[in-house]
């Protein structure tokens, strides 16, 4: 699920709706190695890692993050690095929502 950025209203923002995008992607475990280079806060949840061509995007001000739907489950978009020198693609870091 995408969400537009959402705008102000009476001085208040309200965010855009989400809407559905489908992706094709590549989806991984992190190994230990890679886990000790996540901040501490995403050590403890339960995280994959997404390849895609495309750039997910995380939480910002006045912008949700993406929500992806891997089994079922559905997964927020916490990081998000490209790598063009191994043929530019983008590799995100996902935490799954509970249920």
């Amino acid at each position: 699920r995408a969400s537009g950025p959402g705008d102000y209203v009476d001085g208040v923002f309200v965010p855009d709706s989400t809407s559905s995008v489908s992706v094709t992607a590549v989806v991984a475990p992190l190994s230990g190695r890679e886990l000790q280079h996540l901040p501490e806060g995403l050590r403890t949840r339960e995280l994959l890692q997404v390849f895609t061509v495309a750039p997910l995007r995380v939480s910002a001000p006045e912008q949700r993050p993406d929500v992806v739907s891997i089994d079922g489950d559905s997964w927020q978009v916490q990081l998000v690095e490209r790598w063009a020198e191994l043929g530019n693609f983008y590799r995100s870091i996902v935490s799954k929502e509970p249920a």
